[in-house]
């Protein structure tokens, strides 16, 4: 037989043991609660007895004990439910008659899920729609004057109990739509008189995404949008450090993470030196078009930023040699016949090779108001990228180099070390292992310039003026 097998069978004879084990497992849980569940039947104590009965039929469906013992005891638990609720039909207390009844209904449910039938007269549902009908009724009128009375909280309340009860009832569906957005509806025309618009638009876009058109609320969306949208654009980048390219490739990172938070009350709008109040010079955002037909939108605030530095590291890439071991292992039988390993190091020669590459931006910004010159915000960062490489070469079978030093290549010498351990040959091969490519400059330059774009954008998605 082969291995693989022999392999097979004992992984299906674990399996078989596992599913054994459980099923004996099961079983004696089911007959240790059928047996508590007697005890608890002879002393009279039926819900907890079912409950007990109901566990053990679960764990195990061939418990006939435990099928017998929960259609006697389910059978009197449900007989107590339907008992309640028949009394408090007959004591006209509506609320406490469908809750009872709900109550005999759901375990009734629950054990028929497990094919366990009891009894359930069907005059006791013909009873259930009566009442139901009047504590609906009742209900819906208790409603409908609490909305008219502006609770609107307790009236929501009351409109979900009705619909979970009879989901079609009357226009309670509406009504309780009603209860729930006429306040939200009611904060935003608040909002929008103390010309709060973005807190306006959300209430009114909630409405319209959950409701629909409520009233007014889609006129009333977009007349808050209109309203909020803060116009923005970007100064000519200032560039205390020569790089031509950099203010145009910069622009465009921020334009486009600006453009990517899909915040609705942001728009850029293109750099025009005659409507912008700052000193201008030629604008870079060729990217940003105008209207085609009328005026250029004027802008609400301006995005100054200033480099005050951008340095490149291009970096070289450096060798070095390294000195180290060949290991040689040598089997041996001695005379009695037993195997000794012999080890032998050979001296040889490997190389390490190291590079770094790094760009490093400093930069500050603004945003004032265009028209006031007010001052919203300023911040300053200083950041660094880089990519470093560190690997090593060795022309032979690098599976047995063996970090170390050696003085001369042929001779012996006090101050060789051989270092073969797993800590030193793990992190030699590690370095053997290692990444031989590093980042292109375009690469580096890239990623943080758009961390720059990030960095300015959340400032810009942070500011509301009507905070």
């Amino acid at each position: 037989m082969s291995f693989f097998k022999h392999l097979q069978i004992n992984r299906l004879i674990v399996l078989v043991l596992v599913i054994l084990v459980v099923f004996v497992s099961y079983g004696c849980a089911s007959k240790r609660l059928t047996k508590n569940a007697s005890k608890m039947e002879q002393a009279g104590i039926y819900d907890q007895a079912a409950n007990y009965y109901y566990q053990a039929y679960v764990k195990k469906r061939t418990n006939i004990d435990a099928l017998i013992g929960l259609k006697r005891t389910g059978q009197m638990v449900l007989d107590k439910k339907l008992s309640n609720f028949n009394k408090y039909y007959n004591e006209g207390k509506n609320k406490d008659a469908v809750d009872y009844f709900k109550d005999a209904e759901n375990y009734y449910n629950k054990l028929k899920d497990i094919e366990v039938e009891l009894n359930f007269p069907g005059y006791y549902r013909d009873y259930y729609n009566e009442v139901k009908d009047i504590y609906l009724e009742d209900k819906y009128f208790e409603a409908i004057n609490l909305l008219q009375a502006e609770k609107f909280e307790e009236a929501e309340k009351l409109f979900k109990d009705i619909i979970d009860l009879q989901p079609n009832y009357k226009d309670a569906a509406e009504q309780l739509k009603i209860a729930i957005y006429e306040p939200v509806y009611r904060r935003a025309l608040k909002d929008m008189e103390l010309k709060r618009y973005r807190n306006a638009y959300y209430g009114f876009d909630k409405i319209v995404r959950k409701y629909g058109a409520y009233k007014e609320s889609i006129d009333l969306r977009s007349e808050c949008l209109e309203k909020a949208i803060i116009n923005i654009t970007i100064a000519p980048i200032v560039l205390k450090t020569y790089n031509s390219a950099l203010s145009s490739s910069l622009e465009t990172n921020i334009i486009s993470e600006i453009k990517e938070l899909n915040n609705p009350f942001l728009r850029v709008v293109s750099f025009d030196p005659a409507t912008t109040n700052l000193k201008s010079t030629r604008s870079t955002n060729e990217e940003i078009q105008t209207p085609a037909i009328g005026k250029p939108q004027v802008a609400d605030v301006v995005l100054s930023i200033t480099v005050n530095l951008y340095d490149i590291q291009a970096g070289a890439l450096s060798k070095t040699e390294q000195k180290g071991y060949i290991r040689k292992e040598t089997r041996v039988k001695d005379s009695e016949g037993n195997i000794k390993v012999s080890t032998e190091y050979d001296k040889v020669v490997y190389y390490e090779y190291k590079m770094s590459r790094s760009v490093k931006i400093d930069y500050e910004y603004t945003l004032i108001d265009n028209r006031t010159g007010e001052l919203y915000f300023a911040d300053s960062k200083t950041l660094i990228n880089s990519d470093n490489i560190h690997y090593a070469e060795f022309d032979g079978d690098s599976r047995n180099l063996v970090p170390g030093y050696w003085k001369y290549k042929r001779l012996s010498s006090s101050e060789d070390i051989i270092k073969d351990n797993r800590n030193d040959i793990s992190a030699l091969q590690n370095i053997l292992n290692g990444r031989k490519v590093i980042k292109t400059v375009s690469s580096i330059e890239n990623e943080i310039q758009n961390s720059v774009a990030i960095q300015i954008s959340n400032s810009v998605d942070e500011f509301n003026p009507e905070k």
